[in-house]
């Protein structure tokens, strides 16, 4: 939502709940939001370029990751604002931008990446697409 508002303020607020949130060597809310901040990206450059992006709100939650998780997190979120994902989420997000119905080797993959790495980029890739129509139409 913030990143449709293009709320800097609604962005830290949001990053402050998911960032750093669960174990592991990537917390479970730093793949979900990596996943979504890459998703979004993708879906803004397949659909109009990158001049309504909200950088400033990119920019934010990437300083609220410095601030609020490990370098591992921190790398995988800033990544993910110059639309950096790993090649199997960068993989179901194309296909999916591109109507390519054939994802069940590219989703398998991603799932498998990490403890749960690949399962929270998933959740977090899907809530950036789930309304990719709005900006066809």
């Amino acid at each position: 939502m913030a990143l449709r508002r293009r709320d800097p303020w609604c962005a830290e607020k949001a990053a402050r709940e998911l960032v750093g949130l669960g174990p592991g060597l990537t917390p479970a809310g730093d793949d979900l939001l990596a996943g979504l901040i890459g998703g979004w990206w993708w879906r803004k450059k397949a659909y109009g370029g990158h001049g309504g992006l909200p950088q400033h709100c990119l920019r934010t939650v990437a300083a609220v990751a410095r601030e609020c998780t490990n370098v591992f997190g921190y790398r995988e979120i800033y990544g993910a604002t110059v639309g950096e994902l790993p090649e199997a989420a960068l993989e179901v997000v194309t296909a999916i931008l591109r109507g390519n119905i054939e994802l069940a080797s590219r989703v398998l993959e991603l799932l498998a990446l990490g403890s749960s790495s690949g399962t929270d980029m998933l959740a977090g890739i899907c809530l950036a697409l789930a309304s990719v129509e709005d900006l066809v139409s």
